[in-house]
């Protein structure tokens, strides 16, 4: 058999190198090796009102959020992959009334897309970002419980994220609006538009008949 030469030897080594790629991302996506946000969890307070993890790289998309509105997240099917950082609020009570919590998922690839959804202890959604862009921001009122923060690498591109939970002050409202409120005017229309003038005209009450 001929040996072969520089350039299939070159092709050879360029599709070894895919199948071993290939390989590594099924592997990583079975067993969620290097996915899992780390810390798994933290503890939001007055005291500590900052908190951040990581997790990644994720290198297939989950868009199951498309069918029902949030994701599947299944561990064992590489196209549901999910990060799930598990929340607990203790603050003050009056906490409710000027405070929040924001979610902020920041990636380095800003065409990517991660979405992120807020649950509380029932299961139910309380915050969600999917509209796309970095970073994907939910924010939920600063109410003490627990919540579990899912980020759904929607469109990952191999990309890892940064999760930061802070809690701050709610943003006073803009100031109202100041200046002439808007109005609404009619001009009749010019005599050169060829009769629009009179076709403009509002209605009469006339019969029609002509005297």
């Amino acid at each position: 058999m001929p040996n072969a030469g520089p350039e299939e030897k070159a092709l050879q080594l360029h599709s070894q190198v895919q199948s071993a790629l290939r390989c590594l991302i099924s592997l990583l996506a079975l067993t969620g090796s290097g996915m899992a946000s780390t810390p798994s969890s933290g503890t939001l307070t007055d005291a500590n009102p900052k908190l951040t993890y990581s997790a990644g790289p994720f290198a297939i998309p989950n868009v199951t959020d498309n069918v029902s509105g949030t994701p599947t997240c299944d561990t064992t099917i590489p196209a549901e992959q999910c990060d799930t950082f598990q929340l607990t609020v203790a603050v003050t009570a009056g906490d409710a009334s000027s405070k929040r919590i924001k979610v902020t998922i920041s990636f380095p690839i800003a065409a990517g897309e991660f979405d992120v959804f807020v649950f509380d202890s029932s299961g139910n959604v309380i915050g969600s970002d999917t509209a796309g862009g970095e970073p994907s921001v939910a924010t939920i009122p600063a109410i003490s419980g627990t919540y579990a923060v899912v980020v759904d690498p929607w469109n990952p591109l191999g990309q890892s994220f940064t999760g930061t939970v802070s809690l701050e002050s709610i943003p006073p409202r803009p100031p109202p609006a100041t200046g002439i409120a808007p109005r609404y005017q009619v001009y009749p229309a010019p005599t050169t538009a060829g009769g629009a003038e009179s076709s403009a005209s509002p209605p009469s009450a006339s019969t029609g008949i002509r005297t």
